[in-house]
């Protein structure tokens, strides 16, 4: 006998999850603007750590306790921003393939400075989702 899965309650943790971070929703700009304040002192906090512990533009991390503790508060921020910015892309009648070079690793040496071009990308997916405007359903590029 096949169970019928329960419909996730309106309270729970993956209806919250799923209202904000899935793949296939819509996020105004306005729902978007919500979270701005987050990410850009995230984008700041990294842009600091780049600054002080980074090693030819990147954040190399060890395997000690410092490394993994950096790395589970960093992963989750960028899966949560990357299905934000797709959301919000979607509904600003973007194409979602501009989060693309979010997933690769470009550093241009200038000198003995080294550009980290993922996180001048990163400020540029936020910038364009807090202001573009929304479109509407037909005008959409999915």
């Amino acid at each position: 006998m096949d169970k019928v899965p329960a419909p996730i309650d309106k309270g729970s943790m993956g209806a919250w999850l799923s209202s904000n971070f899935a793949w296939s929703g819509l996020t105004s700009r306005n729902e978007y603007r919500r979270w701005l304040p987050l990410i850009v002192i995230f984008h700041a906090l990294e842009i600091l750590a780049l600054w002080a512990w980074g090693d030819r533009g990147m954040l190399r991390l060890s395997a000690t306790p410092t490394g993994f503790l950096l790395l589970a508060l960093t992963l989750p921020f960028w899966i949560c921003f990357v299905l934000l910015s797709a959301r919000r892309f979607r509904s600003a009648g973007l194409t979602r393939n501009w989060l693309f070079p979010l997933f690769l690793i470009i550093i241009i040496p200038i000198g003995g400075y080294y550009l980290n071009v993922v996180v001048l990308w990163s400020w540029g997916i936020t910038l364009i989702s807090a202001v573009k405007s929304d479109v509407s359903t037909e005008a959409r590029d999915y």
